[in-house]
């Protein structure tokens, strides 16, 4: 997807999609109205906008993350890999150490992918958690969830974070199933290393580590050591 400034001598305003002319919509070859891809791209755009991550969306970029350390640096060069290798079929992991960058990364990561596809962004314990108290309202519900399965990429940041409660480990188990099922990539951040998102859930986290793996490794990297907390060593 190719995102062009396209000067119009006519009406003096510029076109950002060269594919449908910021219409939102184009005509399949049997004539079918269908979304252009720039829609969703528009539309996870403003939701960020909209949402908490609005402050660090702005910051926390490649450059502005300190690689002063072998596994930062590790860390940082796997999120550039990702980047450049992007299918849409594959996971990127960060987990381990509180206050290593993970979403920090995540965020980075994102910020370059937004420009070429849609990336939904889910906190865990302010989004995901909640929906299980939306469920008395059923058509709520599927459609949050929906929303979920069906973004070309979904970023899920602090993934159990304060809850593994059945009820929220079906709803997880709900998307991450449909997103493996349908290979569609996700970013994510946990705290918690393998082993321990594997005890909480064996089926889900075998399914998220076996999207993170390709032929020459995987996209995934768990930060280890207290020394990695930026919060307490600068």
């Amino acid at each position: 997807m190719e995102h062009l400034q396209i000067h119009q001598e006519s009406t003096g305003q510029s076109i950002n999609c060269k594919i449908c002319n910021d219409k939102g919509y184009i005509f399949d070859s049997e004539g079918a109205v269908k979304f252009c891809k720039c829609k969703e791209i528009k539309e996870a755009k403003e939701r960020i906008e909209k949402s908490p991550l609005k402050a660090r969306f702005d910051k926390n970029r490649f450059v502005s993350y300190k690689t002063n350390n072998p596994q930062r640096l590790r860390a940082s060069n796997l999120c550039k890999s990702y980047i450049a290798n992007f299918d849409g079929t594959k996971n990127l992991i960060l987990s381990g150490q509180v206050g290593s960058g993970k979403t920090h990364l995540a965020i980075a990561t994102t910020r370059v992918l937004i420009e070429k596809v849609g990336v939904t962004y889910a906190d865990f314990v302010n989004d995901i958690t909640r929906l299980k108290f939306n469920q008395l309202d059923q058509e709520e519900y599927t459609k949050a969830v929906d929303a979920y399965k069906n973004a070309t990429v979904l970023f899920i940041d602090d993934l159990y974070k304060g809850d593994v409660s059945p009820a929220t480990q079906r709803i997880v188990q709900d998307i991450i199933n449909y997103r493996y099922n349908n290979d569609k990539a996700m970013i994510i951040t946990t705290e918690l290393n393998k082993n321990e998102l594997l005890d909480i859930n064996e089926a889900t986290a075998s399914r998220l580590i076996e999207m993170s793996m390709t032929d020459e490794g995987e996209y995934y990297i768990e930060f280890v050591g207290r020394e990695l907390n930026y919060r307490l060593f600068k």
